[in-house]
């Protein structure tokens, strides 16, 4: 009985350490899908000042707001929640700044390992291709390809807790199209990143501008 209370201490004791975020400017108090064009690195700074090399302000802001546009609203927040994990976990082992952006396939390797034994493996991926996009998006090299992360994601998905699988669904047997909405003819394109309202008023837009007033 002891023992499992020091563990269960002890993982708790792990999983605040892991919550706690340091406050810095580079990453601003904003909602979970706002964080992917919000939370910035040197790096970025360095992307901005390339482009304007060529492109006039207003064209920069564009280019972010296409490409963070390649997203539907609710995948944004799923990787901003995933972009929260990596930053707290580099700030509890103090990775600078510059280093947190590219990402080098070590510290992508371990973030993922320290998880191990408490998510599953969905779960990092859904992680890992939020910060690939991240990457992406402040035009940084993604170096998330390599044969140390994919081994350690099957490490991850072979210490699975009990607790984070899910059990087998029947088959989907919703008439309409593939998605299942039966409101939307089968074929027919649907665009999820489209939200009904004007994007140039959005707040993350505000930010690109930002970014190139800095430049």
């Amino acid at each position: 009985m002891v023992a499992k209370t020091k563990k269960a201490r002890s993982s708790l004791s792990i999983r605040a350490a892991a919550t706690a975020l340091s406050p810095s400017v580079l990453r601003p108090h904003v909602r979970a899908g706002e964080r992917l064009n919000a939370w910035v690195t040197p790096h970025t700074f360095r992307f901005i000042s390339d482009i304007s090399r060529f492109a006039p302000r207003s064209l920069i802001s564009k280019l972010f707001l296409i490409t963070l546009n390649s997203l539907a609203p609710k995948t944004r927040e799923v990787y901003g929640a995933g972009l929260l994990r990596f930053h707290q976990f580099c700030d509890r082992l103090r990775v600078p700044e510059s280093a947190r952006m590219p990402a080098s396939p070590a510290l992508l390797a371990t973030f993922c390992a320290s998880w191990a034994g408490f998510i599953a493996r969905d779960i990092v991926d859904n992680w890992m291709s939020g910060l690939r996009f991240w990457h992406i998006f402040h035009g940084a090299d993604w170096r998330g390809d390599h044969l140390l992360l994919a081994t350690v994601k099957k490490g991850v998905a072979n210490m699975t807790p009990e607790s984070s699988k899910r059990p087998s669904r029947p088959p989907n047997d919703n008439k309409g199209n593939s998605l299942g909405n039966p409101r939307v003819p089968r074929g027919q394109p649907v665009d999820v990143g489209h939200t009904g309202r004007n994007p140039y008023r959005r707040p993350w837009v505000r930010v690109a501008l930002g970014y190139a007033r800095v430049m």
